[in-house]
């Protein structure tokens, strides 16, 4: 999610690129969620963001641009985005897009997207073996919403689980509309390896909290769930655990994190869910000795 203020120069070179970019890369369906106002008043592109934002001279000098950038890994035109690097980024090697490592920031993705990354890699050993069997045995190597629903049923799924049924199919076409970013009504395998990037993601990000613990609390995981829990209560709500971290000085993804730690059908994190962590502490330290 991005906002520009386009009485800037710079912020306006910003948005043409990004235009251009979505136009090289899908036309019109790469940003989402978008608004346009000056001075605070609302100003109506229900047509879509205009084709002449691509050029720079094009783009509005007053007013703030908001929306959301997301492509489809099948539809990204590796070398608009190198030549962007290049022209405004500096970038003076020749690199191939193999050596890129591409990334999802966990602010702007779904909580049932993450929810549903975190089943399955509690199942899986890994996506693509996950991709797989939702597919089945002679699979056309793509996923329909009907065969990500009967696998999550079949694989006693209750993340998702809500006042209704309706409710529940409602919030799993969520996630299906999410990952079929191209909107071509089925999932890629191509399209499923967002669901890579956001594993590394959040694997990194809970490490680098694990990091955080261990400087503020010598090493040591259960002072750190005292310091968090300071009233001794049994359990941290979301907002309790979400203040507690704020008030130690970390600003990473707290609620991606807390939900995680979270187990489905609960309303708080106890000090068992939060000595989790111990498993990303353990995998770290045999990291550093291998």
């Amino acid at each position: 999610r991005f906002e520009l203020d386009l009485s800037y120069h710079d912020q306006r070179l910003c948005l043409s690129m990004i235009r251009g970019l979505e136009i090289k890369e899908q036309g019109d369906r790469n940003l989402y969620s978008y608004s346009y106002d000056i001075g605070g008043r609302p100003v109506s592109i229900s047509a879509g963001v205009p084709y002449s934002w691509a050029r720079f001279e094009s783009v509005p000098k007053e007013g703030v641009f908001r929306a959301t950038y997301r492509c489809a890994p099948e539809h990204r035109k590796f070398d608009a985005r190198k030549a962007l690097a290049r022209t405004y980024g500096g970038l003076m090697e020749d690199v191939k897009e193999s050596d890129v490592r591409w990334c999802t920031g966990l602010n702007d993705v779904p909580q049932d997207v993450v929810t549903l990354l975190v089943f399955l890699t509690g199942r899986y050993k890994d996506l693509e073996a996950a991709f797989r069997d939702i597919d089945g045995p002679g699979g056309n190597g793509v996923l329909s919403l009907r065969e990500l629903e009967d696998a999550l049923a079949r694989l006693g799924c209750r993340h998702f689980a809500a006042g209704s049924p309706e409710e529940e199919k409602e919030r799993i076409s969520n996630v299906f509309r999410y990952l079929d970013s191209a909107g071509s009504g089925s999932i890629s395998i191509q399209a499923w390896q967002v669901l890579n990037q956001l594993w590394a993601e959040l694997d990194l990000t809970i490490c680098e909290l694990v990091q955080f613990f261990d400087r503020t609390f010598d090493d040591d995981l259960a002072d750190a769930w005292e310091g968090l829990n300071e009233e001794g209560a049994g359990s941290l709500g979301e907002e309790e655990f979400v203040e507690a971290l704020e008030d130690l000085g970390y600003f990473g993804p707290v609620r991606v994190i807390y939900r995680v730690l979270c187990p489905p059908g609960n309303s708080a994190v106890t000090e068992a869910d939060f000595m989790e962590l111990e498993k990303f502490k353990e995998r770290m330290e045999g990291a550093k000795l291998g």
